[in-house]
């Protein structure tokens, strides 16, 4: 009976630390034609997005130096954890009357149903603005596979729980090497800094990592999308 409850218990430490939760089923998975998206920072709604990373950040003088930027992603999960300056970011972004979005730093070797509840147990919705994210920039030691389903699952049970479809977040190269064709029906947010993702039917652009705002000491993410885009991320509070 002890040898039972042990691999029992060996059992379920696998399932937390595996990602694969459902599986991945087409038609709405296939590969989706090259697109052409033009770039253009011109008369497009501006924003960045931040961790506890970022450090301090004075709120007062980012709305008074930095009038172009609408809105912001926060982190708020990064795996089973929260982060540290989660809210505190929040409270300040919304007196200055940002949008506000928050976002899960996705753990590719770790359960995506556990991920998941840490980020619903962390966020009020109710608070922000703009749809939830998924930040997904690691493969997974089970394979693509499991990658992929696991961050399906957790896509799926956002979408069930606030009734949107969550913003998919990735930089171009491991979107192209490990996730193309397999997201179409997501929103998609896609970091390149030295060219334009053009070949990936993007909607938001981050274009630096080094960006020089207002506010910060230090380096921020710069990011913009069609205004079209930004009203239609907005939640139906």
């Amino acid at each position: 009976m002890v040898k039972y409850y042990r691999l029992l218990g060996i059992a379920v430490l696998v399932l937390v630390l595996t990602g694969c939760d459902q599986p991945l089923l087409g038609p709405n998975f296939i590969r989706e034609p090259i697109g052409n998206f033009t770039c253009s920072i011109a008369d497009s709604a501006h924003g960045i997005d931040i961790s506890y990373h970022n450090g301090p950040i004075d709120w007062s003088e980012l709305k008074r130096k930095e009038p172009q930027i609408e809105f912001v992603f926060i982190r708020a999960t990064v795996g089973l954890k929260e982060d540290v300056d989660y809210e505190d970011y929040l409270d300040g972004a919304r007196k200055i009357g940002l949008q506000t979005g928050a976002y899960h730093y996705y753990w590719s070797n770790v359960n995506s149903t556990i991920q998941f509840k840490n980020f619903k147990r962390s966020v009020s919705m109710s608070k922000h603005d703009l749809y939830p994210v998924l930040d997904v920039e690691k493969p997974s030691k089970y394979g693509d596979k499991n990658l992929r389903e696991g961050v399906l699952n957790w896509l799926k049970l956002a979408e069930e729980e606030y009734g949107v479809k969550p913003i998919l977040y990735t930089n171009m190269y491991f979107y192209n090497e490990h996730l193309r064709g397999y997201f179409n029906e997501y929103p998609k947010w896609i970091a390149a800094y030295s060219r334009c993702p053009s070949s990936i039917d993007w909607d938001v652009h981050q274009y630096s990592e080094t960006g020089r705002v207002a506010g910060f000491d230090a380096a921020v993410d710069l990011n913009y999308c069609s205004s079209q885009f930004l009203t239609q991320i907005k939640l139906p509070h």
